[in-house]
């Protein structure tokens, strides 16, 4: 069954992100800028199987998106990237909402390869 993933971020981390994923095999890789709207648009459009966005950017509060998406679909997986800097009480918050796994940047493909592997794994299918 081919699963679907939703890439949210800056052109240069979704390019990373997806030249990473360039060998997965049975992946639709979707992608859009990091803003609340354009997020949920795609959500909307595409019903991805994973998500994956920053946990704060200038333009929305990942916490509370990660909440909107699970009151949408309880079912889709939802990988955020922190930054190093993010508190322990965020992520803690996070997990709470439903967070499915994350990814500390700088991002490495390793990490970022097992991350995904993992949930990938957890998906059912629709």
């Amino acid at each position: 069954m081919k699963k679907s993933v939703l890439i949210c971020n800056g052109v240069f981390m979704r390019m990373m992100i997806k030249n990473i994923m360039r060998n997965m095999n049975d992946i639709d890789i979707f992608e859009t800028e990091a803003n609340h709207m354009e997020i949920m648009m795609a959500v909307y459009n595409h019903e991805p199987d994973v998500i994956m966005f920053p946990m704060q950017t200038n333009d929305f509060d990942g916490i509370k998106l990660l909440r909107v998406i699970r009151e949408r679909d309880g079912a889709v997986k939802v990988i955020m990237f922190l930054s190093t800097s993010e508190d322990q009480r965020n992520l803690y918050l996070a997990a709470q909402a439903g967070l499915t796994g994350y990814i500390t940047t700088p991002i490495t493909p390793i990490v970022v390869l097992e991350t995904l592997n993992k949930v990938l794994l957890s998906v059912v299918a629709k």
